[in-house]
């Protein structure tokens, strides 16, 4: 494996591979610069190879491999440490993978390799740990029983091929995973271990910072003890569908009102492929959105709302290519027209074949894309890295996703040849769809059925003189100068008059010619009410509508730009290549000022709106408890039932008048930020003024957002309806005020609290699968957060179990060495200074200094400044002060509907402590609210 692996140009760490006398793969990453260290071990197998009736076993040995190995038997020691030292850790099993990783403090990384490698070399499987991490697996399937995606997947794969292991339930529940036929379960779990963990199956990248020969003595003498037991990667050589059992329609009904079509084509592997990238060329093609596109014909049909092409789940000897939309009414009803549509388009390209004009661009910008490549987040780079060592040559694991080396006729043809109406699964997801079945594992409605002769011909592709392949783009970038400026420690106030000011500020140190502008465009009528709340987000809307046929190729060509509304207005974010970014600007604020409203479209996206608002009610519970906390603090803040009542009665005639009053009153702010010069910031200040700022316009400065002070002597508690069998518990504690002292006990709290919590509620108790605690500050008003979703509790239980533990960990916190405490604290700083490692981030970062108008832009120095002031002996009594006070709680919570029975007195006893909100104005009416910057980001 001595290859010299091809890297960027901006790339400026050390890389090497080496492969161990077990024959486990490595890739060593050295970056002296990183605060970060960070490792990734991939193994080449996943849920297609769970054992017969032991659907999910491969997923439960992910969970199980954390607890404990001989070296380190404590279950939560690998955990406890990472968190100690500023990381975290994760793992996933896929189809034909399973990857685990971590990050940490960089100091931080041989011991924890060390750690991570025990997991692979001894893991003990401790037997009094396998019934409760099956409890552990079956709240995770529980937690998403109402999940569409799951949904809809359940009934894919019941369709599929019952000899190809895709086919099969791959999460695992208490069932699939119980003790059976004489047979223990960990019995079966260690010979699939046995069976399939080879070193030689495995691939492992470690980044750190020191050099490249410390971390491979490091890898060596941990990760060589890993057996190599010679197996072979499994191999899925089975057609996925059944022969004969294509064309097919698939009908599936949803939880929430939903309205998708999908056309699945099985299709040849392209693993192989990546340095040509067929699918990739012709996904660009069929899912283009620019002018003449399959896309913008169906749009101005009013039949759908988004499209998407690529493909879809790939085994190496098969894959599927997929084209999906995102249905209006009226696309519901004429489904069938878009099926025949999109094959028309697809014939189109067989007839005037695939122009190297076009295969050029992508080719350009996928270099310019490698050339300036920005430095992604550890954890998610190693991961990702270990995962592509298993499928491309190793000289080429950091170019893999950017190489496109040759023109592909043949390949194109061969993807082209399959899809077609004979060789197509055509998937229609709505509540309204007609279903004769369910699924085994959830329960979900479905219809299948083959599609006949007479509805395939008329799938049969027409000469359709508005369809198109797209034209050469503008946006392409020719000038890729990095500027020479002077370096800027921190944004400049550039200019400032009513209602505006700008921001400039210089930066390459990322070493890319691409710049971010960020306009921030406030209002005073933007959320004063419910109703404009809507009619604003309904603009914003509009706004992208009608811009996406413009801005597509722009974000073909990096450039990308984001517009959305929010508590005080709407927010424009363009990002990418500084070249041609006032092209843009001046296009988007054009099109703010001067929108023409279509009936059609305005239709389509107040019925999208209301039905977003009534789906909210059908989200998971741990997502609709702790929304219902945001409800109640943030002002101005509108609920569901007030903004579905408010938009009822909008007309377009309505939102035409109010886009005319947003804009005639506004504060614009705006952040240029990159490979930009001030002249180029003052001209994107010109472009501003000139289309938002001219002398009819009202300059005004917008108020901010506030944050509800909650009572030092009350704590209230709202319950919810919610018609999902868990229950969804989110308990919110605020602090006394928004000082940079208080915040620092509240964020070093949370980094104390978050893993002992997390092994309490899920790890010992089995309460839950998803378990939180963490920083919850709204803004800057600083509080922490407890939040469970629970397969097999009550809400009265999980408050009495978090109560117990906040109690209990008293007793923690005054034996609690300087050593651990330095420890914590040191995480929190080092989570609290990570490395910016995109201009992007670095931007977000800026933008959010600027809301909140701290202008000294160090909110990091001073927030660190408090964390270093800390001792075991002030926390302690901020601590026992906390949990003893009866006031500054909310809590929000369901039990779920398959453990309420019986449960409700046992509910009223418990959570008496608290006063029952019934409106959420209770909370205003307290004294001085904290005024506190909204979001803009």
């Amino acid at each position: 494996m001595a290859s010299q692996i091809v890297q960027s140009p901006n790339d400026d760490r050390a890389y090497k591979a080496i492969t161990l006398p077990n024959e486990l793969e490595v890739l060593l990453i050295s970056d002296k610069s990183t605060d970060k260290a960070a490792a990734a071990l991939d193994v080449k197998v996943g849920s297609g190879s769970d054992p017969e009736n032991y659907e999910g076993l491969a997923h439960f040995l992910e969970h199980m491999l954390f607890l404990g190995t001989k070296k380190y038997p404590h279950a939560g020691s690998y955990q406890a440490y990472i968190n100690r030292h500023g990381g975290s850790h994760n793992a996933y099993t896929s189809f034909d993978n399973t990857n685990y990783f971590f990050n940490i403090n960089a100091d931080s990384l041989e011991p924890a390799l060390d750690r991570f490698s025990q997991q692979f070399v001894a893991p003990t499987f401790t037997p009094k740990y396998v019934n409760r991490e099956i409890n552990a697996v079956h709240s995770e399937y529980s937690a998403k029983l109402k999940d569409d995606s799951r949904i809809y997947f359940s009934a894919l794969k019941a369709t599929l091929n019952p000899e190809h292991p895709y086919h099969n339930f791959s999460v695992g529940n208490l069932t699939t995973l119980s003790t059976r036929n004489n047979k223990d379960i960990r019995d079966v779990l260690i010979e699939f271990y046995d069976s399939h963990y080879s070193a030689n199956q495995m691939k492992l990248v470690v980044l750190g910072k020191e050099p490249i020969s410390q971390l491979e003595a490091w890898v060596s003498e941990k990760f060589s003890q890993i057996p190599n037991k010679n197996t072979s990667a499994p191999k899925f050589d089975m057609p996925m569908f059944k022969e004969g059992s294509l064309p097919s329609l698939l009908q599936v009904s949803p939880i929430m009102d939903k309205r998708t079509l999908s056309l699945t084509f099985p299709i040849p592997s392209t693993k192989k492929d990546y340095r040509s990238k067929p699918a990739y060329v012709l996904s660009n093609l069929i899912g283009h959105e620019g002018k003449g596109s399959l896309f913008a014909s169906l749009k101005q049909q009013g039949l759908v709302e988004s499209l998407s092409a690529g493909t879809g789940v790939d085994t190496g000897s098969e894959a599927t290519f997929n084209i999906t939309y995102r249905l209006t009414t009226k696309g519901l009803n004429e489904w069938k027209k878009i099926v025949a549509e999109t094959f028309s388009y697809i014939e189109l390209i067989n007839q005037q074949g695939i122009d190297k004009r076009y295969f050029d661009e992508q080719k350009k910008m996928l270099s310019l894309a490698f050339e300036f490549k920005e430095k992604s987040e550890p954890m998610h780079y190693v991961s990702s890295l270990a995962s592509t060592l298993q499928q491309v040559e190793t000289a080429d694991v950091l170019q893999a996703s950017y190489l496109m080396d040759s023109f592909d006729p043949d390949g194109y043809k061969k993807i082209l040849e399959r899809l077609n109406q004979d060789n197509v699964q055509i998937s229609l997801m709505a509540k309204s769809v007609e279903t004769d079945k369910k699924t085994k594992w959830y329960n979900a409605p479905y219809s299948y059925r083959q599609i006949s002769p007479e509805l395939k011909a008329a799938f049969a592709p027409a000469t359709k003189p508005y369809l198109q392949l797209p034209g050469k783009n503008q946006f392409i970038p020719e000038n890729i100068e990095i500027l020479k400026e002077t370096a800027m420690p921190s944004p400049e106030l550039l200019e400032e008059s009513d209602g505006f000011s700008l921001w400039h500020y210089y930066d390459t140190s990322f070493g890319t010619p691409k710049a971010n502008i960020y306009v921030n465009l406030r209002s005073p009528v933007a959320n004063n009410t419910a109703k404009h709340a809507v009619l604003t987000s309904l603009f914003a809307s509009m706004i992208k509508d009608e811009l996406n046929e413009y801005s597509y190729p722009a974000y073909l060509a990096g450039l990308s730009y984001d517009l959305y509304s929010h508590i005080r207005g709407i927010s424009i974010k363009i990002g990418g290549y500084s070249e041609k970014q006032p092209l843009l600007l001046e296009k988007i604020l054009r099109t703010v000022k001067t929108l023409s409203l279509k009936q059609d479209r305005f239709d389509i996206y107040k019925e999208k709106m209301v039905r977003s608002l009534e789906n909210a009610a059908r989200q998971k519970p741990y997502q609709q408890t702790t929304t219902e906390i945001r409800k109640h603090l943030l002002k101005p803040q509108w609920t569901e039932k007030e903004k579905l009542q408010a938009i009822s009665s909008i007309s377009l005639n309505e939102l035409d008048s109010f886009k005319d009053k947003l804009v005639s009153e506004l504060e614009v702010v705006t952040l240029s930020s990159g490979n930009i010069s001030r002249a180029g910031s003052l001209n994107i200040a010109n472009i501003i003024q000139s289309w938002l700022l001219g002398s009819e316009t009202n300059k005004v400065n917008v108020s901010r957002g506030k944050v509800a002070r909650l009572p030092d002597n009350k704590s209230y508690s709202v319950e919810l309806d919610i018609d999902h069998p868990d229950t969804g518990y989110t308990l919110y504690i605020q602090g006394k005020d928004k000082s940079y002292q208080e915040q620092a006990r509240f964020l070093l709290l949370s980094q104390i609290l978050s893993s002992p919590y997390y092994e309490r509620i899920r790890t010992e108790n089995q309460l839950g699968y998803i378990v939180f605690a963490t920083n919850y500050s709204f803004l800057e008003v600083p509080a922490i957060g407890f939040i469970v979703q629970s397969p097999v509790a009550t809400a009265s239980q999980l408050e009495e179990e978090t109560q117990q533990f906040l109690n209990e960990y008293t007793m923690q916190l005054e034996t609690i060495s300087q050593k651990e405490f330095d420890q914590h604290k040191a995480a929190l700083l080092s989570r609290l200074f990570e490395k910016d490692n995109t201009l992007g981030e670095k931007s977000d970062r800026l933008w959010r200094e600027i809301d909140r108008e701290n202008y000294s832009f160090d909110t990091r120095k001073k927030l660190s400044k408090e964390i270093n002031r800390l001792s075991p002996k002030n926390f302690t009594a901020f601590y026992k002060a906390l949990v003893t006070s009866q006031g500054k709680k909310l809590l929000a919570y369901n039990t779920g509907k398959n453990i309420k029975a019986g449960a409700d007195k046992n509910e009223q006893n418990t959570l008496s402590a608290y006063e029952e909100l019934k409106t959420p104005a209770l909370l205003w009416s307290f004294k001085k609210p904290f005024a506190q910057s909204a979001h803009t980001n």
